[in-house]
This record gives C-alpha cells, sequence and structure tokens, in this order.
C-alpha cells in the first residue's frame, strides 16, 4: 500500500499559511521602513495562526505523520507571538508583595466631542467609569487639557499632569510626582507621550504615558474595508498603513532610547496603535544586550485574545501595559465597556 499523499487541503492551507507566519516573525525584527509589506504579515497574525491550526487538524486527520514535523517545529519557533497575541500566562487574582501599586491605561478619544457614540451621555459614562474604576494611576491618550479640573474632581484626590498640547496623553494619581517629562519623538515637533516619575512607598517608578502613530483612516476608507473595497480605497489603505508603520518605528526606537536612559523602573502604557506581532511593541520590549527587557503584563498574566480594538476589525490588542522584569503583574483586566473606539486596560503590579 502507497503512502499517504503529501499534497491536500492540508497542504494548500499549510504552505501559504506557514509562510506568511514566518513573513510575521521577521517583521518583528526588520523595520518596515526598509520592507513596508512585511508589517501586514504580523497585522494579519491571529487570522494567519487560525487557518494555519485548522491545516494542521486537517493533516493529523490525514494520519500524514511524517508531514507534520515542520507545522509542530514552525508552532514552537513562534510561541512567543503565539503567547503575547492569544495569551498563555495565567496569573493572581492578588499579591503577596509588601509594596504594590495598581494603573490603567484608557484612549478616551476626547471624551467623545464628535459623537461618535453619544456625544454627552458617553462623556458621562466615561466620567462615572472612572470614578467606579479608580487606580493609582491612569493614563489617557486623546484626553482635552479643559476636562483637567473635572476629571480631578470626579477622581476625588487624583492630580492631573498634562502636556500642554490641547488634546494629548494626560496622566492622572494619587502618588508624589517628583517629575514630569513630556516625551517627543526624534524629529517630531509635538509630545507623544508624558512621562512621570512617581513615589510609591520607598521607590520611585517612571511611568510612560504613550500615543504612538495612528493609521489616521477617513470614514470613506473604513466604511469601504466592510462594504467591499475598490483599487482606488485599497491604494489609500495600503499607503495609510504603510505611513503609520514606518512612523511608529522611528517613534518607538525613540521611545526605546528614551527607556534605556531610565534611572528607575518602568511602565509603558498606551494606545499603541499596532499588534502584538509587530516590530513597534517588539522594539519597545528589547533593548541592546546592557538594558532592560519588558514583560507584556498581558501575556505574563492573562488568557485569551484580549482585544481592546472596538471597531469592524475584531479580535486587535493595540493597548499595551509593559513593565520592568521586577514587577509582578496580577489582577489584568481588559474592560467591556465601549465608550470609546478603546476599552481601557487595567493591572496591578507588585515589587519584587
Amino acid at each position: 500500500m502507497s503512502g499517504k499523499s503529501s499534497w491536500g487541503l492540508d497542504t494548500l492551507i499549510l504552505i501559504p499559511m506557514g509562510s506568511l507566519l514566518i513573513a510575521s516573525q521577521l517583521a518583528q525584527v526588520i523595520s518596515p521602513v526598509r520592507i513596508p509589506l512585511l508589517a501586514f504579515a504580523g497585522l494579519v497574525f491571529p487570522f494567519v495562526l487560525l487557518f494555519f491550526l485548522v491545516g494542521v487538524t486537517v493533516r493529523i486527520y490525514r494520519r500524514f505523520w511524517k508531514g507534520l514535523w515542520w507545522p509542530l517545529v514552525l508552532l514552537i519557533v513562534i510561541y512567543p507571538s503565539i503567547d503575547r497575541t492569544v495569551g498563555l500566562g495565567g496569573g493572581d487574582e492578588i499579591t503577596t508583595s509588601t509594596e504594590a501599586v495598581s494603573i490603567t491605561t484608557f484612549n478616551v478619544r476626547r471624551f467623545d466631542e464628535f459623537k461618535s457614540i453619544k456625544g454627552v451621555e458617553t462623556r458621562r459614562d466615561i466620567f462615572e467609569w472612572i470614578s467606579d474604576n479608580p487606580t493609582e494611576i491612569i493614563c489617557f491618550q486623546e484626553f482635552q487639557r479643559f476636562e483637567k479640573n473635572a476629571v480631578s474632581t470626579k477622581l476625588n484626590g487624583h492630580i492631573v499632569y498634562l502636556t500642554g498640547r490641547k488634546t494629548g496623553p494626560a496622566t492622572a494619581t494619587t502618588l508624589k510626582v517628583i517629575r514630569t517629562i513630556n516625551w517627543i519623538p526624534s524629529g517630531e515637533q509635538y509630545a507623544k507621550g508624558l512621562i512621570t516619575d512617581v513615589v510609591k512607598g520607598s521607590d520611585t517608578l517612571r511611568i510612560y504615558n504613550v500615543h504612538l502613530q495612528s493609521v489616521g483612516l477617513s470614514n470613506q476608507v473604513l466604511n469601504a474595508v466592510t462594504q467591499g473595497i475598490s483599487p482606488g480605497v485599497r491604494s489609500s489603505l495600503i499607503s495609510s498603513l504603510t505611513s503609520a508603520f514606518s512612523i511608529r518605528a522611528a517613534q518607538t526606537i525613540s521611545l526605546r532610547k528614551h527607556i534605556d536612559s531610565s534611572p528607575y523602573r518602568v511602565i509603558v502604557a498606551g494606545d499603541f496603535n499596532d499588534t502584538p506581532v509587530s516590530y513597534a511593541l517588539k522594539t519597545i520590549l528589547y533593548g541592546s544586550e546592557n538594558d532592560m527587557d519588558l514583560c507584556d503584563s498581558f501575556s505574563s498574566y492573562t488568557t485569551g485574545i484580549g482585544a481592546t480594538y472596538v471597531g469592524d476589525i475584531p479580535g486587535l490588542r493595540i493597548d499595551f501595559i509593559l513593565h520592568s522584569e521586577s514587577l509582578s503583574p496580577f489582577n489584568f483586566k481588559t474592560h467591556s465597556i465601549e465608550l470609546s473606539d478603546h476599552r481601557p486596560v487595567s493591572v496591578g503590579f507588585g515589587f519584587r
């Protein structure tokens, strides 16, 4: 009896999907400035992984055992990317540390000024939510500076620190602040983040609240994504994505250099506008040989996808809270509310 044929439905799935998974790994180490198309492989990683697993399942069903070795090896190689995407960590609900700090990141989208949801009612609901879910540090993005006093009053004790821009990152905290610094990426004119040094017990932490380059798609393009893409819209979409990938690459290199100079342990929170399998995230997570590596509190603690983007493209996690290795995450949560195009994320950290 002849052996199993190497060609079948599983092969038609595994070869193209495997190639895209390999491309997604290259996308994390090769700047999109050099090869823009690689970044798209990282963007679609969750969907490609799903189809690849379907191919593996079909291959197992066919009992084509000798053809399983390379898909299994590839899954082992890309495990860190799977962990950051799906979350295979698991963690504690509480901490045994004597010192701990809690933090939230939330892109409030200008408190729905443009009535994308319900306008004034949405603003009120956001205020109620942050009042009911306070943490010691709250990192806002797309925060309007004229809301400073209202938010501080609603939080009953938090002081709100701003970059000085009309709309941008803002950090509210109950902790003692010894310094704030506007983070302006190299070559840019305006602050894309706010750095706050806070004192907690006997320790000092540096909090990076950042909002990296968004795609900035028009409503026409966004509608076309769900209704069918014409050649003209496709060109506009690819151009916008490619430009955003390249700008974020430069921003994250600049941010990583600043992190490497920090005299304190760090927490980096905010709207990264990029996915877990991306050059942007990889650059922020890992420094050079003698610099501190960071951890993703999501993959350190949680299981599941943890999507934070609220929109027509499902399953995207683009809001992150990263941390120094000597901080232990607990009680990580992606909140299910939809008061913006981003869901808030919160986590606690125990001090090792």
